[in-house]
């Protein structure tokens, strides 16, 4: 059974997983490596941090805002003492980080003791689209020891359906509220390196569970499994709130699932014993519809996805699934088991949204309720029932957008509708259509052979064996085509690489627009998007980008450090910001220690960028083997094609021969 994932990228129906091929030992120091850096970033951050902002002087102002159904920010202002310091346009990402609990730090400055007013200004939207502009302010008293954390607090009011605006000092904890944000800015590893950082500062020490559950899904969204599962692990065996152990359960079901353990996933979900908070609420029960579907309990599934709250795509995701397993199953073509997926893929359609994905869902509902009336229509005993599935079916397919991932399918499928409703002609267009495509696909082929197939039906047999010659001269020249397109991307390969593992190429034009700009014609395009959108490919690219990054990151930490022994040795102010104090401190043992510590992260920052382009170069050459592979395995797979249109031609024969054999009749009798 086929289900789908939540994976914003490609809407692909989720094969059964299988745990990555690429071995143990990679896996194992891909990892090593991603945490080790994680937690020299954030060594580095707080001795820059320590260098540029010390405790003495450092004022440091953060924004957190409680749900946010009442305001979503559009700007911040921020003002010490009557200066502006610091301006923040905000986006959909930011406003959304904020409303799941993330705190954001919006300004750290150096300021001397004493008292300081800090004053905020916000520009939004209200609850009814009108554009509101609040303020608060705050006086602190800054002591020459520790740095001083202010917080702006924007809660909702269900009374008088407002937001309030409050500012407080605020404590350590803060810093903790800074990784959340990261994490859902989806920002994983600046968000690890934020928690490391968070615990070295002793912030997450009064916290429970919730740091080390945040720690285990960081390594989950970095496709560090091995390490997750032992930190969801040490979440049970040492945590006494049961909040935390349903919430440790939930992500380890989660990586079971996507590592395709599926007893182990469902074994985990089921010891679930409490509520979730609205926010992981539907992720949690989209994860459990799926596993019920896996196990075939699809009363359970149907029940539990209708109880998922909200136009989501997750209640849409959920629908969906249970759709396809309705249809998968059927044995009895009634009405009401009909009602029954139709309730499925239309609820789809109401809960997917606008957005390119939940479209792109709707497309996915409507062909395949378009998909089960024609099975119906075929199927169902009650044959004054029949006319009714087929004009249900085709008014669906009608809806589909025929340039999306579901065109040509849908294409396939109206033209066999048309065909069973009595209208070959129209059908033979619709198929006459998709053989002008310029894409290589299984549904052009198929196409033909129905193309052909038809024909031989309307007493045209001489003309169907046309259409199946051509059809196996087209498949012949679909290999030479494919392996035209391998043997130019392996003359290309360094350029092409280039191109397709180009860390920022997915938020440039994605992969399905980048295949398509370099290679235009050739299903080798589709093909390839179905691997590159598979779940063990993008485990590997999601390793390949994050190490990627890290290599930018290292050289940008290079630079400062560099930077930063310069300006001490020669004893010069590192900003102008600089505080008298920080000065006069630094003319003594400050001096030595901030050379010997640059010194030492210098040297470990330098070993570990060596370890880290190893281990990068590695990968990618796993990566591009991969792919090789992938293009072999596409090429030889239309010899599946081929034979099966020689199978037709070779029916088309036997009944010409046989129509052949048949005495002939005198004209009258």
């Amino acid at each position: 059974m086929k289900l789908l994932n939540m994976r914003v990228s490609v809407l692909l129906s989720l094969l059964l997983l299988s745990p990555l091929s690429f071995g143990v030992g990679m896996q194992d120091k891909l990892e090593s490596t991603k945490s080790s850096q994680a937690r020299l970033n954030a060594t580095l951050m707080g001795l820059e941090e320590a260098l540029l902002y010390p405790d003495k002087g450092q004022l440091s102002v953060f924004v957190g805002i409680n749900q946010g159904e009442f305001f979503a920010p559009e700007r911040l202002d921020v003002y010490v003492n009557d200066q502006l310091v610091s301006q923040v346009e905000y986006d959909e990402d930011m406003r959304y980080a904020l409303s799941r609990g993330g705190i954001q730090r919006v300004y750290t400055g150096n300021h001397s003791a004493g008292e300081h007013e800090i004053k905020t200004f916000f520009v939004g939207m209200g609850k009814y689209s009108r554009t509101l502009k609040r303020g608060a302010s705050i006086h602190v008293e800054k002591d020459k020891e520790t740095p001083a954390y202010v917080q702006l607090n924007v809660t909702d009011s269900s009374n008088d359906y407002r937001s309030n605006f409050d500012m407080v000092e605020a404590e350590k904890e803060v810093l903790y509220g800074e990784a959340l944000y990261h994490y859902f800015l989806g920002d994983h590893f600046q968000a690890l390196s934020q928690l490391y950082y968070a615990q070295e500062k002793g912030a997450t020490a009064d916290l429970g569970a919730e740091p080390l559950i945040l720690e285990g899904g960081l390594h989950v969204s970095l496709a560090m499994s091995g390490t997750a599962e032992d930190i969801f692990k040490k979440v049970l065996e040492e945590a006494h709130n049961q909040q935390a152990k349903d919430k440790a359960r939930y992500y380890l079901s989660k990586l079971y699932y996507q590592q395709g353990q599926w007893k182990n996933a469902y074994a985990t979900i089921k010891k679930i014993k409490g509520q979730f908070s609205e926010g992981l609420k539907p992720a949690y029960q989209d994860l459990k519809v799926k596993l019920h579907l896996y196990f075939d309990e699809i009363e359970q599934a149907a029940q539990l996805a209708n109880q998922i709250s909200g136009d989501s795509l997750y209640k849409a995701y959920a629908k969906y699934n249970v759709g396809v397993a309705l249809t998968e199953t059927t044995t009895v073509y009634d009405d009401k088991r009909f009602e029954q997926i139709e309730d499925a893929f239309e609820s789809v359609i109401k809960h997917a949204g606008q957005g390119e994905e939940g479209q792109a869902l709707k497309d996915k509902a409507r062909f395949k309720l378009g998909l089960a009336g024609y099975l119906f229509a075929n199927n169902s005993r009650q044959k004054d029932k029949v006319e009714g599935y087929l004009e249900d079916a085709t008014a669906q397919i009608k809806q589909v957008d025929v340039t999306g991932l579901e065109g040509q399918s849908a294409l396939l499928l109206y033209g066999r509708l048309l065909d069973k409703q009595g209208q070959t002609e129209r059908a033979l267009g619709v198929w006459q259509y998709l053989m002008d495509q310029e894409l290589d696909t299984a549904e052009k082929v198929e196409a033909q052979m129905l193309y052909a197939q038809s024909l031989s039906l309307l007493g045209a047999p001489a003309q169907a064996l046309s259409s199946f010659d051509n059809a196996d001269d087209y498949l012949s020249s679909a290999i030479k085509r494919r392996q035209g397109i391998e043997k130019g991307l392996k003359a290309d390969k360094g350029a092409y690489y280039k191109e397709l593992l180009d860390p920022q190429a997915e938020n440039k034009v994605g992969w399905f627009a980048q295949i398509k700009q370099q290679y235009p014609q050739g299903d080798i395009t589709q093909q390839l998007n179905y691997y590159l959108g598979s779940h063990s490919f993008q485990e590997q690219f999601k390793h390949y980008r994050d190490l990627a990054y890290i290599q930018d990151l290292d050289r940008n930490w290079s630079n400062k450090l560099q930077v930063y022994r310069g300006k001490i040795k020669d004893k010069g102010y590192l900003t102008d910001s600089q505080n008298k104090a920080f000065a006069k401190a630094k003319q003594q043992k400050r001096l030595k220690w901030f050379t010997k510590a640059l010194n030492r992260r210098f040297d470990q920052l330098y070993k570990a960028r060596k370890a880290l382009s190893k281990t990068l170069g590695q990968h990618k050459k796993y990566m591009t083997a991969q792919v090789d592979l992938e293009m072999k395995e596409q090429v030889a797979n239309i010899g599946i094609y081929m034979a099966k249109s020689r199978l037709a031609v070779a029916r088309i024969y036997d009944e010409a021969m046989k129509e052949a054999d048949k005495p002939k009749m005198a004209g009258g009798q």
